[in-house]
């Protein structure tokens, strides 16, 4: 079995040099291990996959592609570094073997904190999938750590063996020649793409669909927080119309807001959730790096529809009857602008930075557009 190690960039994937390999790895983008090199990363992923003979990489070989090989029979595995993030490393994996190829995703953590959030990611989506068995969701199939030893000392780097969403890719808004709001989809084999927010609008539908199918109704839990900016949903182009999945749960419970609380009235957890749905989806940094953009109000009737979608569909009905997504549906149309802004108010805590002060800022124009946007839904 043969490793390649590999950086991908929009221009196709970058083979590393061992001048490379010698490089300092970043913690995140603006930060370096002090005793972790980028040749650490790479062995360690390697390292991963043939524990024990293999045994992780042949059992997802077996459960993806029905077939039981022994390591021997996988000809090569490429390690291709997709992204380095605030808190983690992202690798796409493609093992060459007899029925494949197959696509993999690690995700791996450095430091003690993104370590901690990663065991704790990894468990959500495992529960989440247990529990509504959603395919927007990626797969679990490893979590494990490796410990790397250094001439500076012992560091453990931690791993997360995912599903990976082929031919999906990391979007954010953009600025076009005119200063107007498009969406960008970052497709590293074919170039960067744009579109239009109305082109683009299944984009924000099915996203808003994923964070409620995932909600629970009946204690408030939720995926949150969640970021556009991090590049949490990825989206693939199909003949115009995309389709969206969900990467990363950083957080599945009640909003702060109602986590003391015992017994609330899950309708007003729902329109919390509601309104903390419609602020976030109009948050991104422009071109995924710039300072923050507030979403222009025509993303809100395709957010408010995927939300609606979700209470719908079939994946939930056991979750409500009938009369819960009426009365849902009321009370969010009943609200009056001064309601959805005191509402908005009492949400703002849960955010922070130069996120806080944007949403502060458009905070009753938000309101005013949500309550025009309410009407157009009977």
């Amino acid at each position: 079995m043969n490793f390649q190690y590999l950086l991908s960039s929009p221009n196709g994937d970058i083979p590393v040099t061992g001048e490379e390999l010698d490089r300092s790895l970043h913690v995140n983008v603006s930060e370096t291990h002090p005793a972790l090199v980028l040749e650490d990363y790479f062995e360690s992923i390697k390292e991963l996959l043939l524990a024990n003979n293999a045994k992780i990489l042949t059992s997802v070989i077996a459960e993806r592609l029905g077939i039981k090989l022994t390591p021997e029979r996988i000809a090569a595995v490429e390690i291709r570094c997709e992204k380095v993030g605030t808190l983690y490393h992202v690798a796409s994996l493609t093992v060459r073997c007899e029925g494949g190829p197959l696509r993999l995703c690690v995700t791996t953590a450095i430091n003690d904190e993104a370590i901690h959030c990663l065991e704790r990611e990894a468990a959500y989506l495992v529960f989440l999938a247990d529990t509504y068995h959603l395919t927007c969701l990626p797969k679990v199939f490893y979590k494990g750590e490796v410990v790397r030893h250094t001439s500076k000392g012992d560091a453990t780097l931690s791993h997360s063996l995912q599903e990976w969403f082929e031919d999906y890719h990391e979007w954010h808004l953009s600025l076009d020649d005119s200063e107007r709001q498009q969406i960008t989809v970052w497709d590293m084999a074919k170039g960067y793409q744009t579109f239009s927010l109305e082109e683009g609008s299944e984009i924000h539908q099915q996203a808003a669909k994923i964070l409620t199918l995932c909600y629970d109704f009946r204690t408030g839990r939720q995926i949150n927080p969640w970021s556009h900016a991090a590049g949490d949903f990825v989206v693939k182009l199909v003949e115009r119309s995309f389709s969206v999945r969900l990467t990363t749960v950083r957080g599945y419970e009640p909003l702060p807001l109602f986590r003391e609380e015992r017994s609330l009235d899950p309708l007003i957890q729902v329109s919390y959730f509601f309104l903390d749905l419609t602020v976030r989806m109009r948050l991104d940094r422009l071109d995924g790096i710039g300072s923050v953009l507030w979403a222009e109000s025509s993303i809100l009737h395709p957010v408010v529809s995927g939300f609606f979608e979700a209470l719908s569909s079939r994946e939930v009905q056991d979750r409500y009857t009938a009369g819960d997504r009426e009365r849902i549906r009321e009370s969010l149309k009943s609200f009056t602008e001064d309601e959805i802004r005191r509402s908005l108010l009492s949400l703002l805590d849960h955010f922070s930075g130069e996120e806080k002060g944007v949403v502060e800022k458009h905070l009753e124009e938000h309101a005013r557009d949500l309550i025009y946007t309410m009407r157009g839904f009977s």
